[in-house]
């Protein structure tokens, strides 16, 4: 008796279901559901408007496409063979809501080809609601109860797979899934999170926050809110201090006040000036990369991308070349200084590479504005204290003697970040 009753709500559920304004179906329907009925206008033929349900009991193939879709055109061809070999079992509807019947009709003429006449051509504008789509062509396919059995790509429309599934085989097909893509919106947001990209990298105006930052985690890196100079400085390793010698900026005075942030004074005019420049000259750049590669291949891709960007955004570009300039550079008077020695013995000295040795006088003397170089081996690891004023060349000279060293200005060529603008090049 149960069992009955249930039969009867479904019967009376079904019935209601159909007996519904087609009006109020327009949500989008799903794989399992049925389909509704509705009438359908002719497009392209000079068949009377006829019904979805009229169709019921064959395999109903609802193709949304465009006349102006290359795709669809082959899928056209296709379509029209399947209808001609399983006419008996199948009907192909033609589902545009795009095209102006004139314009598709000399756009035919043109090709020389005509939509068949048992290729139904409707514009039903209730399919797409219940359909929403993208791309074309795309493609429904409703058995013979009216249930919806796949929403997939043209591919399946051949005779092979119909063979199959009217001899009893599943309808087992890939199902599409379309998603709006806006043309702004960074494609990493319409993956939601669920994978990991192989490789981006992009460039946007500021954040609206006021900091700046620069964060690196597991492939990923993000350089917040940063100058064009300040992210081509990282990009080239550039150290923050001294950076007058090692960055030369040759770009014309409108340029150069783009890319030097105005002093931010104290008058309420002054400040506002400061932050409208920051708005319109601070960006954010990021990229996320294969974790083999290397450091140094991951900053050449960022020197490209913001060479590829400023060179059109700003009109510069940067470059290392070798430029002469006035320079210390530090060397050995003997082999005392390359000796280590035992830290329980002397406290006050410690080890330190000649790369790390050369920044750290560099960075004290920046005063003086000379680079600090060295002949010596970047690796090599020396013993050493420093005491009193860095400051000081005089003393920072006499201090490195008595350990063995030299520090001799010269002039050389040395390599240097060349910004430029095309007025200069």
């Amino acid at each position: 008796m149960k069992d009955r009753a249930m039969k009867v709500i479904d019967i009376v559920y079904l019935i209601s279901m159909f007996a519904l304004p087609v009006q109020a179906q327009q949500q989008s329907l799903a794989v399992g559901e049925a389909i509704p009925n509705v009438s359908l206008y002719p497009y392209l033929s000079e068949k009377d408007t006829v019904e979805l349900y009229d169709y019921k009991g064959k395999w109903v193939i609802l193709d949304f496409w465009s006349a102006y879709c290359g795709a669809c055109m082959k899928s056209l061809k296709r379509v029209e063979k399947l209808q001609n070999e399983f006419d008996q079992d199948i009907q192909v509807i033609l589902i545009n809501n795009r095209d102006k019947s004139d314009e598709v009709k000399a756009h035919f003429k043109d090709k020389g080809w005509e939509i068949p006449a048992n290729l139904l051509s409707t514009t039903q504008p209730l399919a797409d609601a219940w359909f929403p789509h993208n791309g074309y062509p795309h493609q429904v396919w409703v058995n013979p109860q009216g249930v919806i059995k796949a929403i997939t790509s043209e591919l399946y429309a051949t005779p092979e797979v119909m063979e199959g599934i009217l001899s009893g085989g599943p309808a087992a097909m890939h199902l599409k899934q379309d998603i709006s893509l806006e043309l702004y919106e960074p494609i990493l947001s319409l993956r939601k999170g669920s994978v990991k990209p192989y490789f981006y990298s992009a460039v946007t105006p500021r954040l609206p926050d006021n900091n700046s930052s620069i964060i690196n985690y597991r492939g990923h890196r993000l350089y917040h809110n940063l100058s064009a100079l300040s992210l081509f400085k990282e990009a080239y390793e550039i150290p923050s201090f001294n950076t007058k010698n090692h960055i030369i900026v040759e770009v014309s005075d409108s340029t150069r006040a783009r890319l030097v942030a105005p002093h931010s004074g104290s008058s309420l005019d002054s400040i506002n000036s400061y932050y409208q420049w920051q708005q319109d000259n601070i960006y954010c750049y990021s990229f996320y990369l294969p974790a083999k590669l290397s450091e140094k291949e991951r900053l050449a891709i960022m020197q490209r991308d913001l060479n590829l960007f400023f060179d059109h955004h700003l009109g510069i570009t940067a470059h290392i070349e070798k430029r002469s300039m006035s320079c210390l550079v530090l060397s050995q008077e003997d082999d005392r200084s390359a000796q280590r020695v035992d830290r329980k013995n002397n406290s006050s000295q410690k080890e330190i590479t000649i790369a790390q040795l050369t920044q750290m006088l560099e960075s004290n003397l920046r005063q003086s504005q000379w680079r600090v170089v060295s002949d010596l081996e970047e690796e090599l690891t020396v013993s050493i204290s420093l005491q009193g004023d860095l400051n000081d060349l005089d003393s920072v000279k006499h201090q490195l003697k008595q350990q063995g060293f030299r520090l001799i200005r010269e002039v050389r060529a040395l390599p240097v970040l060349v910004i430029s603008d095309k007025q200069y090049q």
